[in-house]
């Protein structure tokens, strides 16, 4: 067993994550964006798996076929939120063609 084996998993950051979805600032954003509220499904998932997934490390289970059924999850629910933009991407610039050039050489 490695010593990243041994530790627990820390959940503040997925706390942290939950308590700034629930932050007015984010559901101001949000409001703003999108004309609806954050309900924070995917944080409160996150949090609860990790949550799930520390009580089962204690309990001396994390490496059984559940625990790794969580991790994949929590993995795939972190970058979820990757493929995501607010934006949409403007296409590149068409190159000017040689005549609108030419008076400026």
């Amino acid at each position: 067993m490695g010593s990243e084996d041994s530790q627990l998993v820390s959940c503040s950051s997925a706390f942290d994550a939950m308590w700034f979805c629930f932050s007015p600032a984010n559901q101001f954003k949000k409001y703003y964006r999108e004309g609806t509220y954050d309900e924070c499904e995917v944080q409160q998932r996150v949090f609860s798996l990790c949550m799930q997934l520390r009580y089962r490390e204690v309990n001396g289970k994390g490496d059984d076929e559940a625990a790794r059924k969580i991790k994949d999850e929590m993995i795939a629910l972190s970058s979820k939120s990757l493929k995501d933009h607010v934006w949409k991407f403007k296409p590149p610039p068409a190159k000017p063609a040689e005549e609108t050039l030419e008076p400026f050489k």
